[in-house]
Parts: structure tokens; C-alpha cells; sequence
């Protein structure tokens, strides 16, 4: 197949999310998929747009690692998948669902359904990611090796093909002019480390290093927006079962101390209840109608409130992080600002240079300085951009 046809070709971004105190322990596994089989045969370089909405998202999470979440180094916010539901998952079964997804991402949301059977379909894949290589180091962690996958053609790193070195995710997403919200959830940096792919394609065929210019006008690393109302509901998957993230945070809990004793009159001594036993009921009853086994339907987001302890008024249900109506102005306004200032002294700096001819990826600009992709479609800039071992 020619190198510039991106015919059968499907992109799947990855992006885990380890424990901070350690690594050794992936909390998250976020995956975004791209079939250019989605997308319209005349979708040129610059309808970003419609591109963008092809892209499907699924988020994992071990039952293992319930209790765990990043607070001191970056704040992680696990709770929060803005693209659909988050799945639980044992961790034994994190490499069968990873091998189903490569087998067939086209059924991306069957893959953790056990009780369904997916055969290899042999798509040709491109594997992206902010920062590749540690995702890669992440999943063999949990037994699944990328490299093993046959039908990887290629790989694209943002981080390498916007020249932005150690550059945070966040960065490169105002560079690019999207809007984020709750970063360092695996799901949600999956799926915005996928639209940025296509938003840099589309402004690298404007002009060849617009991305890294953009980057550069940004001093200051940019605040990550938090909005933790934005609660994801959840289902079980692979073998986990509904409420197996609550007897996992049981079971991590401290070794239970000797019981208590208290002297009686004669000197002997009587044990008294434990703090567990007497804790016991309520532990009980609260791994009771937590939510729906995988594929059942969503689940009672007012049965998995206990983050919301201010009493605070929660989103409808259905929300997603790409509705920003509902977010308040001073959260959403700094991602938004922040774009606007970058792509406004871009525009200044761009033009004091003088414009010359340039040549990336087969993309040229016209004599009269405008956009030129030479009959390029968005998803052939895209594979253009990712190094390939395509014929």
C-alpha cells in the first residue's frame, strides 16, 4: 500500500496513568480510537471538526488500585472521564483487553465484554501518544508489549512531531487551541492527546513549525482546569463484578490491631468489639447497588457521591467534558485565554518573518503564501506526520 493512503488505517492513542509513589502501579489506561474508514473521503486538512468527533474513547481502571490516586505531584482526578462511561477491571485482565482492542478496535467498547468473542481483523494501526515511550514502559507492566502487535505500521509521538522536548500535554493543547478539562485522567488525556494529533496536522499543513512557534510564546506552564463535578458513572468489566473496587479498598486497608481489652473487677481481662466488626454492616451494605454489571445500563450516580462531601450540586447525568456551557467562566476561560494569547502573538510574529518556501511531510505552500496540501486529505497528512514502516 502506498505510503501516503491511509485506506484500512486505524489510529489508537494510548495513555496510562501510574500511582506517583509508585510507578510500578497503573492506575489508568486510557484509549482513543480514530478508523479513517469514519471519515468522509473529501475531508480536507482543515475540517478538524468533523474529524474530531469520529474519535471513540474508553477508559479502565483496576479494581486493584481503587484506593490510589495521584494528589501530591500532579492532581489526578480518576473519577472524571469526560468521554463516556469508565470500565472497572480486574488486573489480570488488563492484557486481554488491551489484545482484543489491537485485535479489532473498530468494537473498542466490546472489548472488556468477555461473553463476546473478537477476532484479529489485521487493520493496519498507527500508535500515538504524548510521550510514547513511557506509556509503552506502562504497559508492559501490566504484560502487554505494543511492540508485538504485527499490525502496528507506525507510531506518532506529539511530543517528537511538534519539537516540544518534556513538554506537558497541557502545553501543547494551547498551543493548538483546544480547551481541556481534568487532565491526568488516562481517558481524557488519551482522547485530547488524539485531537491535538489531528489539530497539529492541520496547522503544520498551514505552515510547517507553527506548532513549536506556538509552544514557545508559552512561558509558563498552563493551570490544568479541574472541574471534579464532572463524576463519570461506571460498569464492570472482564471478569471484575459489580462492587469489586470496594472490596479491593477493603482488603488494602491496614492489618486490623489486636483487639482491644478492658480490665473487670476480679483482674481478668474481656476483649472487646473491634472497630471492623462493628464497621462490618456498614461496609456490607455499602458494596450493594453500587451499579451495573458491564453492558446492563448506567449506573446511580447518587450511589457513588463520596467525593462530593460539600453537598454540592452535581451535573445532570450525560454530561461529558466537551460540554463547556456548565463549567464556570473563570475555569474553562484560562485554556481559552491562554489559546487566544498564544495564536495572537503568533499571528504578530508571523508576520514580521519573512515567508519562505518549506517543505514537510510532501506539504508545500503556494507562491502567494497560502495553504497548499497538494489534494491531501486530513487522515494522509496525519499518516504523513507519523513515522511509518509502511511501504
Amino acid at each position: 500500500m502506498p505510503k501516503d493512503t491511509p485506506s484500512d488505517v486505524i489510529f489508537i492513542c494510548i495513555d496510562c496513568e501510574a500511582f506517583e509513589f509508585s510507578q510500578d502501579k497503573v492506575t489508568e489506561i486510557g484509549i482513543a480510537v480514530l478508523d479513517t474508514n469514519d471519515l468522509s473521503a473529501s475531508a480536507v486538512a482543515s475540517d478538524t471538526e468533523s474529524v474530531m468527533a469520529a474519535i471513540r474513547c474508553a477508559h479502565y481502571r483496576p479494581v486493584e488500585y481503587s484506593n490510589l490516586m495521584n494528589k501530591k505531584r500532579v492532581k489526578g482526578c480518576p473519577d472524571c472521564f469526560g468521554f463516556g462511561n469508565s470500565t472497572w477491571i480486574r488486573l489480570a485482565d488488563a492484557k486481554t483487553v488491551l489484545q482484543r482492542i489491537f485485535a479489532d478496535p473498530t468494537r473498542l467498547h466490546e472489548a472488556a465484554d468477555f461473553s463476546k468473542d473478537i477476532s484479529s481483523t489485521d487493520r493496519r494501526i498507527i500508535l500515538v501518544g504524548h510521550g510514547l515511550t513511557n506509556d509503552e514502559q506502562y504497559l508492559r507492566r501490566i504484560g502487554f508489549s505494543a511492540t508485538a502487535v504485527g499490525s502496528i505500521v507506525g507510531h506518532a509521538d506529539t511530543q517528537v512531531l511538534a519539537g516540544m522536548g518534556m513538554y506537558a500535554l497541557c502545553k501543547l493543547l494551547v498551543a493548538v487551541g483546544i480547551s481541556a478539562i481534568n487532565l491526568h485522567n488516562g481517558g481524557n488525556d488519551a482522547m485530547y492527546t488524539m485531537q491535538a494529533m489531528v489539530k497539529m496536522t492541520a496547522l503544520e499543513a498551514e505552515e510547517p513549525g507553527t506548532v513549536l512557534e506556538r509552544a514557545r510564546i508559552i512561558k509558563k506552564r498552563p493551570v490544568d482546569v479541574l472541574d471534579l463535578q464532572r463524576r463519570s458513572k461506571v460498569m464492570w468489566g472482564g471478569t471484575a463484578t459489580k462492587g469489586s473496587e470496594l472490596q479491593a479498598r477493603v482488603r488494602k486497608n491496614k492489618a486490623p490491631k489486636p483487639p482491644p481489652t478492658a480490665k473487670t473487677g476480679n483482674g481478668s481481662a474481656t476483649v472487646l468489639p473491634s472497630a471492623e466488626a462493628v464497621a462490618a454492616p456498614a461496609i456490607s451494605r455499602a458494596a450493594v447497588d453500587v451499579g451495573p454489571k458491564f453492558g446492563s445500563g448506567p449506573s446511580d450516580e447518587s450511589k457513588m457521591d463520596h467525593g462530593n462531601k460539600k453537598g454540592k450540586a452535581r451535573k445532570p447525568a450525560g454530561s461529558a467534558a466537551t460540554e463547556h456551557d456548565n463549567v464556570e467562566p473563570n475555569t474553562l476561560s484560562t485554556f481559552q485565554s491562554a489559546a487566544t494569547r498564544v495564536a495572537d502573538r503568533w499571528s504578530l510574529q508571523r508576520e514580521k518573518r519573512d515567508a519562505k518556501a518549506a517543505r514537510k511531510a510532501g506539504i508545500l505552500k503556494a507562491e502567494d503564501g497560502t495553504a497548499e496540501t497538494g489534494g491531501l486529505t486530513l487522515p494522509e497528512a496525519m499518516l504523513r506526520l507519523s513515522q511509518t514502516d509502511m511501504p
